[in-house]
């Protein structure tokens, strides 16, 4: 496979209220495709100060991110043709299922593959 654009992006944080206007913040971001261990990618934020932390409604592509999308497409072109994928955080504010806070994941390229028969 041949990567190209390729990105994570948490979207809709941006949209809930936070007491007295602070940032957002989804503490310890950390994901895990299939079996494998969780990877924590930092704090997503929507007012990111810090080195660990990357803005919410943003596409990420660091070579983290490239390392769990690689995996995800590994489980999903071969044996049960599906990843689960899991996520885990600690929000700063209470977020509920209305907020539809979204974890999109994107997936471009080129994949070249043989039939046999």
């Amino acid at each position: 496979m041949q990567l190209a654009n390729c990105h994570l992006e948490i979207s809709g944080l941006s949209q809930i209220e936070s007491p007295e206007g602070e940032a957002v913040i989804l503490d310890d971001f950390t994901i895990k495709a299939g079996t494998r261990q969780g990877v924590n990618i930092g704090d997503c934020s929507t007012d990111p100060q810090g080195p660990n932390e990357f803005a919410a409604d943003d596409p990420q592509s660091t070579n983290e991110i490239i390392s769990i999308i690689q995996n995800i497409f590994t489980d999903i072109t071969s044996g049960s043709k599906s990843s689960t994928i899991t996520v885990s955080f600690t929000p700063n504010v209470d977020i509920t299922s209305s907020d539809n806070v979204q974890l999109k994941i994107s997936i471009g390229g080129t994949y070249h593959y043989v039939v046999l028969e």
